[in-house]
C-alpha cells in the first residue's frame, strides 16, 4: 500500500506504521517495520513525506537518543547521499535529521 496511487492513502499507511512501531516497540520496528516506513523518505509526494518527517520523530522519542545515533542517522545518511535525487529529496533527509 505504500505504493498505491492515492498519496491520501500512502499517508495514512506511514501514519499506521508509525504508531505500530511506538507500540510494538524497537525491536518489532527493527525486523518487520523498519524497511517499509523508511521509504517515505523516496515517496512522490511532499504531503507523504512531510507526514514521514512528522512520525518519525514520534518514533524517535519513544526509542531514545542511543537509537538515533546508532540506527537512523546513518539510514537517513545512505538516502541523502544515494545519486539522482532531486532536492526535495535530499531536504526531506536533512528534515528526518
Amino acid at each position: 500500500m505504500t505504493k498505491d496511487g492515492n498519496w491520501r492513502v500512502r499517508m495514512s499507511v506511514f501514519d499506521l506504521l508509525a504508531d505500530l512501531a511506538i507500540q510494538f516497540g524497537e525491536q518489532v520496528y527493527k525486523s518487520k517495520l523498519h524497511s517499509i516506513f523508511i521509504t517515505y523518505l523516496n515517496n512522490t509526494a511532499a504531503a507523504v513525506r512531510h507526514k514521514g518527517v512528522e512520525k518519525l520523530k514520534e518514533i524517535s522519542s519513544a526509542f531514545g537518543p542511543d537509537w538515533i545515533m546508532k540506527d537512523l542517522v546513518p539510514e537517513v545518511h545512505t538516502h541523502y547521499s544515494s545519486d539522482k535525487k532531486g532536492y526535495n529529496y535530499r531536504m526531506c533527509c536533512l528534515y528526518s535529521l
